[in-house]
């Protein structure tokens, strides 16, 4: 694990974990959404960390830290 990564959330309060499944033909708009809001997450006090990723053809996830 990266360290730096590590350290930051070492100390995190909150993280939820959210799974979203999306219709086939708008997995790549719902993957878009995901992406474009990160400038959002990164502006919010209290934000440690903020991972989107795939986990399947239709399945996406979030997962954030917060102080």
């Amino acid at each position: 694990m990266d360290t730096a990564y590590a350290n930051r959330t070492a100390n995190a309060q909150l993280a939820p974990y959210v799974e979203l499944e999306a219709k086939a033909d708008k997995i790549d708009e719902v993957a878009a959404f995901l992406k474009s809001a990160q400038p959002l997450v990164d502006a919010e006090t209290g934000t440690l960390s903020r991972d989107a990723l795939r986990i399947g053809y239709v399945k996406l996830a979030s997962f954030d830290t917060f102080s």
